[in-house]
């Protein structure tokens, strides 16, 4: 039985978060909403954070320093 590797489970649970997040931030009025101070702001940080994992992990091959 062969076992998912590390990097394709996080781009995996990654993917998540970033359609979850993506979806819920289209929802959120920026106008007028009950978050706190710049609270919008860092949903949008750590999604961007996400994608920006994800394109580092796409271009990832191994730890092998060699």
């Amino acid at each position: 039985m062969s076992r998912v590797d590390d990097v394709t489970r996080s781009k995996g649970a990654l993917t998540t978060i970033d359609v979850l997040l993506s979806t819920l931030i289209d929802t959120i009025n920026p106008d007028n909403n009950d978050l706190p101070i710049d609270g919008l702001h860092h949903l949008i940080a750590i999604n961007q954070d996400c994608k920006d994992l994800i394109n580092y992990l796409n271009d990832y091959h191994s730890y092998d320093p060699g």
